[in-house]
Parts: C-alpha cells; structure tokens; sequence
C-alpha cells in the first residue's frame, strides 16, 4: 500500500512545514479518500496553491496496460480551485513525458446534459490529461491558466475521437492571460478552441494540433479549429497546426473582434509541411465585423475547400483593416485572398507585371 502511506505521509509534510500542499491522487474513483475529487475538494478548502499528482497503482481497476493510462469515469464537473497544479503526466513517473497519462471522461448522458469536465478558475496548471466526452472538455473561468499536453477530444492514443459534445477549450468572458500549448485538440463535435467575450483578451494559443492526429499526419477532425468572436481582442495564435477540421480552420467574427494576431501557424497542412490535410472550407474566415486583425507573417494556408483567406464584409459590417502579410497561401480550393462584399474595402490584390530571375515586378491593389 506504498501510494497510501505516501500520501499521508504528503499531509504531515504539508501541514508540519506550512509549504504548498502536494495533494496525491491514489485511485481511480470519482470521490471518496485518494480520489481526484477528494484532491480538488482538498485543494479549495487550503489558502493558497497546491499541487495534485497521481501514484496509482497498476492493479487499479482504472488502469488499461495496453495504453499506460488510468481513467477516471466523472459524474460531474472538477471546478478546480485558483492555484491548483494537476500533473497527469505523474502516472508515468516522469514529469518530463508529454503523452498522458490520466484519462477524464464523462458519457453520453454527460453530454446530454450539458456537463463541463473541468472548470478552471484562476492560474491553475493543467498538465497530461486525456479529457473526453463532456460537453466542454475544459471551460476556462479564470485568468493566468495553463493547459499543456493534454489531449482533449481523443482516446488516450491521440489516433481515434472521442468527442465532446461542443469545445474542447472555451475561454469566455474575460478570460486573459491563458495559455494553452503543445496539446492535441481534436474529434470534438464543436470547435477545438473558442475565445468568446468583450473582456477576452490578451490570450496566447501556441505550438497545438487542431484537427489532426497526435502525429499530425491524419485528419481527426474537430467541428471547426479556432472560433474567436464576441469582441475578443490581443490574442496571439502562434505556430499551431490547425487541418482537417470539417469547417475553417480558423474563423473570426462580430464587430470589436479586434486585433488579434496569427502567426507560423499551418493551415491545412500535416506536421511535415508537405500532406495535405485540408480543412473543408475556408482555411481562414473573417466576417461580420472584425477589425484591425493582422495574419501573417509567416502561415502557411493550402489546399482547403474553398478560399485561402476570406474577407467577408456580410449584412453590411465594417470588416476592414485586416491585414494579410508575409504568408504563403496556395492550392486551396478557390481563391488565394478574397476581399468579399466589403471585406477589408474589397482592395483589389497586387497585379504582377513582369518576373525577372527572382525579383517580381507589380503594382499595389
């Protein structure tokens, strides 16, 4: 019974020496002593951070020999209390492990339901999870959170979906500072990733795969890849991955959805730069009134559905401003640019004259 002793033994520690509790998840049970509910519940009640890592043992039922993984079956959301670290990846008794190594799932009934898997408040730190099949897997409540190596809409394999029933990430309503990085965000019903609200801001979403396999040389497809709107502004989205999405790989709209950059991010492309993984429609959408955006420089955008890059100023918004540099966007499915019904003042793309050896002769728009 070596993982109980070490968790009482983690209790005396923590509370002899007043430093930051280290809270040590020892089975796969949804509540009761040595849960991760038991953990969290502990967790809210201390003043201050703490850590959570699992010591399971491989006779836990929860735990499957042919993936390494412990899977803990949820029958309601984790709101996980401001200063909470939750290292799944501990499992493997290497912190340095990027695959998972605890899985979080709810059920049918849990999407149904409208069930979110975690709830994160402020500056907590998600590292190696497996969450899937919740109508969020995650719902981002606070600011100065991270969530890194986690797969979140996928099996514990990262090959196969098992979706929740909307986002993988929501970040909404004033959400800042968060960053999300180095996860597989993937097979989700809705969007891997959507920033929604006025006061979400300031965010940064980097180095993800959005709709592909953990390889990133297949197509698993989430819904749409990135959804930002509602007036989010400042958020940096920086050299994801983001093909194979049954919609656009990212989409931006609403008025006040400003400022916002991208950049080094492949759009509709695998990992190796060279498969082609496209998502089904634009490879990158804005619309309705989004302003003062830039893409570029430095994505690559091809062989999706329909437009490279859409500027599209519907029902008579101002969608002006965005500027599109420095990217290199070709084989998709229709246009490389369109400026659309007022989009961006429907400037007309530079002409190119004349080619000579490797300078290119042309005119501005």
């Amino acid at each position: 019974m070596r993982w109980i002793y070490l968790f009482c033994c983690t209790l005396m520690i923590a509370s002899s020496m007043n430093a930051q509790p280290i809270w040590v998840v020892s089975n796969t049970q949804d509540s009761g002593e040595g849960s991760l509910r038991d953990a969290i519940e502990k967790a809210a009640m201390n003043l201050g951070a703490d850590t959570i890592v699992f010591d399971v043992s491989f006779t836990d039922p929860g735990y499957d020999s042919t993936t390494g993984v412990w899977s803990i079956k949820s029958a309601s959301v984790y709101r996980v209390p401001s200063g909470t670290v939750i290292y799944g990846a501990n499992a493997f008794k290497n912190e340095n492990t990027p695959q998972p190594g605890v899985e979080i799932h709810g059920t049918d009934s849990s999407i149904m339901l409208g069930q979110t898997g975690l709830r994160l408040l402020d500056e907590v730190v998600l590292r190696g999870l497996v969450i899937n099949r919740f109508q969020y897997a995650v719902w981002i409540e606070g600011s100065s959170v991270t969530v890194e190596d986690c797969y979140l809409g996928t099996d514990p394999s990262g090959s196969m979906s098992r979706a929740n029933g909307n986002d993988g990430i929501l970040m909404a309503d004033g959400v800042t500072n968060a960053n999300i990085h180095d996860c597989l965000i993937s097979g989700n019903t809705g969007r891997g990733i959507r920033l929604f609200g006025m006061e979400t801001r300031d965010n940064t979403i980097s180095n993800n795969l959005i709709g592909t396999d953990a390889t990133g040389s297949s197509s698993l497809p989430n819904g749409g890849g990135i959804q930002l709107h509602a007036g989010v502004k400042n958020n940096l989205i920086i050299g994801n991955i983001i093909s194979g999405n049954t919609l656009a790989g990212i989409s931006v709209f609403d008025t006040a959805t400003d400022h916002n950059i991208f950049e080094e991010n492949i759009i509709g492309i695998g990992r190796d730069e060279v498969t082609e993984i496209p998502n089904g429609t634009f490879g990158v959408a804005f619309f309705n009134g989004p302003a003062n955006n830039r893409f570029g420089p430095g994505n690559r955008v091809a062989f999706n559905g329909d437009d490279g890059v859409l500027v599209d100023g519907s029902d008579g918004t101002t969608t002006t401003g965005n500027v599109i540099t420095f990217n290199s966007i070709s084989y998709n499915g229709d246009k490389g640019i369109e400026n659309f019904r007022g989009g961006n003042a429907e400037l007309s793309p530079p002409t190119i004259d004349s080619i000579v050896k490797d300078i290119v002769y042309g005119r501005a728009g």
